[in-house]
């Protein structure tokens, strides 16, 4: 990329606002905790700014500064949570998992502590956008492809399927128990 399309990226990029529930780790008398920063306005991420600093008489930037600052709301947030150590909630062994896996674990199970969850079939095929309409097939490559990376990988404890579900097949998913952060620390 020439500088040019570096400067639109990042002043693109800069223009881009936000308005989400943002999780931020928080010190409290028993240690660091996950609270959720509900924002009620839109925030940028970042702002961003550019000098030139060497222009040739045609025009052309020979040199050029960019100013990046996080002192927005969001970018305040974001800076917290590196600082605090809060931007691993997913380790990198998640990214060898078959892509239908990663993203039933994005859909399902990331957003939420639920030690136990029920998940209907029908549910998965809608949410992962799976096509096929023959059952079997459907169930293999459920067990198969996503269930059963996740098992292996220790992102999941357990699963049982169950036909007397009300809306047909359904499974249910055991997680293992999240550590704290401070037990973590302890870990390593």
């Amino acid at each position: 990329m020439n500088s040019n399309e570096i400067r639109d990226l990042l002043l693109e990029t800069s223009r881009v606002e936000f308005k989400l529930v943002f999780p931020v780790r928080m010190k409290d008398h028993k240690g660091m905790k996950e609270k959720t920063y509900r924002m009620n306005f839109f925030s940028r991420l970042f702002e961003f700014g550019y000098i030139d600093k060497e222009i040739r008489s045609d025009g052309f930037v020979l040199s050029r500064e960019y100013y990046i600052s996080f002192n927005t709301v969001l970018g305040e947030l974001f800076v917290h949570n590196l600082l605090t150590k809060n931007y691993d909630w997913l380790e990198s062994r998640f990214y060898v998992l078959p892509n239908n896996a990663q993203v039933f674990y994005r859909r399902f199970l990331l957003h939420n502590n639920y030690k136990s969850i029920q998940i209907n079939l029908e549910t998965i095929r809608d949410r992962l956008n799976l096509d096929d309409k023959n059952i079997t097939n459907l169930r293999n490559t459920v067990e198969r492809n996503i269930l059963g990376p996740l098992l292996d990988h220790g992102l999941i404890d357990s699963y049982e399927s169950d036909e007397e579900g009300l809306y047909g097949l359904k499974y249910t998913i055991k997680r293992p128990e999240k550590l704290k952060p401070d037990d973590q620390d302890s870990q390593k």
